[in-house]
């Protein structure tokens, strides 16, 4: 079942028509809601290539899978809850409310994995024929410049499949214990176009078997086509992985629980679904991040944080562009938390964007396209509804059919524009080489009804590009968690103001007068992190920061 249709809940249809703007054409809202009850170097490259346009679209705001042989044509279905809300007609209309979830306009089944190795962190999946068959498919790829000739390129050898011919591609990335990537794909195509691919193997290959089924060995790439799926399929895998897929005999691999949650709500008929871990693609998956991609990280880490286990994003163009971002939270986290935190960070991404740009020199070539990016992920985030479902939480926007390439041509040359080591994103002032003093004067903005004083602290620290850093032992020596909850509302106050606040709010005895109350438990420093290194902020307590001979801030000073 897809998002949506999961629960009957009031969806808003798409877009019904565009109004000329500038930038690209904006458009008018729809006026009617309706109801609906429902993986070596160069592989790492190639991986970093390949979802670096659907990375780029979360910095901004922020398919398919091979089916068993058997259900060669399962994203043409509909689930029943979306038949019924089909033939439901367009009873209890009302009008928009400005907040309420786009409609999706697809609606297939939820991708399917068979075929892949155990243990992929990162899946791609893309529906290339049905992409090239939309009127913009080509001036979407040009879009990318070098980045998507090198991925159009890479899979072109590859798979040895016109890509037009391919009706569905699935890539999985992993890492071995050797800290080497390993890529994994799943071609769906035609039995004469994977008979040739396969066949063409045979001169520089090795036949191999495995039970009653034969594959291939050349080099370091090992090719399978599954008796099961009819010669509709072809593996392509790594020797060290191969094995692991014939074993599975065409059943789809283990995943973690909270990956089968979000595989549960995706869409096979969409475009492209990327599909990553958060927590892989930020420790062990680091590697993804080199080059002009190593700019990514930080924005992206600003985005996700560290409080969403699984994370999809999917692309679709026709009539209109649509893209879709669905995450699944960590348990410690409650979806409707999740929403909010995203709707905010979204919120503040275009003058996160616009910060960035007014600090680069951008070429006579790029200049015009760069300069009017930020607008464009302004509009973007304008036009993005997000809801909160049990134990998950969506993100959808609908855009003109241009605003997907204009969106990937001017995040692809905003990111080759960045000078090396610049980070995009990374902070207001992600340029700028100030201390962390000078961050704490900067002016900024915090609002939030109800969250913790870790979250509060971590939204602060990604406004300003500061390192804020609880010191728990210190706290709960003075029987101070760090999970009370409270509400905040200051605006255009500087940094180390709202950081006061935050404190103040979260001291455990409430009749302190004031920061330089001795009652006021709560305080922060500014020291090395480590000896020799970089400055960052510590939220200790008043006892604590005078046992080690740390200088507290004479704001928390009595008079």
């Amino acid at each position: 079942m897809t998002v949506g249709a999961a629960t009957e809940a009031a969806i808003i249809r798409r877009p019904g028509k565009w109004a000329q703007g500038r930038g690209w054409p904006k458009f008018d809202r729809g006026r009617k809601l309706a109801r609906m009850s429902s993986r070596i170097k160069g592989d790492r490259i190639f991986g970093g290539r390949a979802v670096i346009a659907a990375a780029l679209m979360l910095v901004a705001a922020c398919d398919a899978v091979i089916a068993p042989a058997q259900e060669p044509s399962s994203t043409d279905s509909r689930s029943s809850a979306d038949q019924s809300a089909k033939s439901s007609g367009e009873s209890g209309l009302i009008d928009d409310d400005g907040k309420t979830l786009w409609e999706s306009p697809t609606h297939g089944r939820p991708l399917k994995l068979a075929y892949l190795p155990p243990g992929c962190q990162i899946i791609l999946a893309v529906r290339p024929a049905d992409f090239a068959a939309q009127p913009d498919a080509e001036k979407v790829v040009t879009t990318l410049g070098p980045i998507g000739v090198r991925v159009v390129q890479f899979v072109k050898k590859t798979v040895d499949i016109p890509l037009r011919d391919v009706e569905q591609l699935l890539v999985g990335w992993q890492v071995t214990h050797e800290g080497n990537w390993e890529t994994a794909l799943v071609v769906g195509a035609t039995p004469e176009a994977t008979a040739k691919a396969f066949d063409a193997q045979r001169a520089n290959a090795a036949a191999e078997q495995n039970d009653d089924e034969g594959y291939l060995v050349a080099g370091d790439r090992a090719y399978w086509r599954p008796k099961l799926a009819e010669g509709r399929v072809l593996v392509i895998a790594s020797q060290s992985t191969i094995g692991d897929i014939l074993d599975l005999a065409g059943n789809p691999p283990p995943l973690r629980r909270d990956v089968e949650r979000l595989l549960a709500q995706t869409d096979a008929s969409r475009h492209v679904t990327l599909l990553i871990v958060p927590s892989f693609l930020f420790n062990d998956g680091a590697g993804i991040f080199s080059g002009e991609i190593s700019r990514l990280r930080d924005p992206l880490f600003w985005f996700l944080g560290d409080d969403i286990s699984a994370a999809a994003l999917s692309l679709h163009w026709g009539d209109d562009f649509f893209v879709e971002l669905t995450a699944v939270p960590t348990l410690d986290l409650p979806a409707n938390k999740m929403a909010d935190q995203l709707a905010q960070r979204l919120a503040k991404s275009p003058e996160r964007m616009a910060s960035y740009v007014s600090a680069l020199a951008p070429n006579e070539y790029s200049r015009a396209v760069v300069t009017r990016f930020p607008e464009m992920v302004r509009t973007l985030a304008a036009y993005t509804r997000h809801r909160a479902n049990r134990d998950h939480v969506v993100l959808r926007s609908y855009l003109p059919a241009a605003a997907g390439q204009n969106l990937l041509m001017g995040a692809e040359l905003t990111l080759a524009e960045g000078g090396a080591g610049s980070t995009m994103g990374t902070t207001v002032e992600a340029n700028s080489q100030k201390s962390v003093r000078e961050r704490l004067q900067q002016k900024t903005s915090l609002r939030f009804t109800k969250d913790t004083l870790e979250t509060a602290l971590k939204m602060l620290a990604a406004d300003i590009g500061a390192e804020i850093i609880i010191r728990g032992p210190d706290l709960q020596l003075d029987g101070i968690t760090k999970n009370q909850s409270f509400g905040i509302d200051l605006a255009d106050k500087p940094a180390e103001e709202i950081l006061v606040q935050i404190l103040r709010l979260a001291n455990p005895d409430k009749t302190a007068t004031g920061p330089s109350d001795p009652k006021q438990k709560l305080v922060y420093v500014v020291r090395p992190k480590v000896s020799g290194g970089p400055e960052v902020v510590f939220v200790t307590t008043r006892a604590a920061a005078k046992k080690r001979g740390d200088s507290i801030p004479t704001v928390f000073s009595a008079k």
